[in-house]
């Protein structure tokens, strides 16, 4: 049986492996519709908003850890918090990239939300897993 550490960890891999693809793909339909130029303006952002979305699940992890040694009792208040602040990081980052820089603010503004998306999709299905399994070993 898995440790919890490993659930975590095995959560850390799939949160990695679908924003690079939903990233990809992503390029992919903007080489596609959108032009070369489009794409390659973009590119950078996309890697740019990767891996503060990365950074991001890692310390929602760490915190997640620490909620649930305590037997997961504060656990629904740690997801009302974790979606509330990603999605004002989101608000903070398209905010910040219109005023520094309005080039293609919808393609910009379309990336990050098909990727908050992709990520608080994923963070849901990792986190009822580990709460299925942290319930069954109780």
């Amino acid at each position: 049986m898995e440790s919890f550490d490993q659930r975590i960890k095995k959560s850390l891999i799939t949160k990695a492996i679908t924003i690079c693809v939903t990233g990809a793909l992503l390029l992919l339909f903007e080489l596609l519709l959108a032009g070369a130029n489009v794409a390659m303006q973009q590119a950078p952002l996309l890697l740019v908003i990767a891996i503060l979305i990365m950074t991001v699940n890692v310390l929602s992890s760490m915190v997640y850890k620490w909620v649930m040694k305590d037997g997961g009792r504060h656990a629904i208040g740690f997801y009302l918090i974790d979606k509330v602040v990603r999605f004002f990081l989101v608000i903070v980052i398209v905010l910040i990239y219109a005023l520094a820089d309005r080039r293609n603010l919808l393609a910009f503004a379309l990336n990050l939300l098909v990727l908050y998306i992709a990520d608080a999709v994923t963070s849901m299905i990792c986190y009822v897993s580990i709460e299925r399994n942290f319930n069954k070993k109780k």
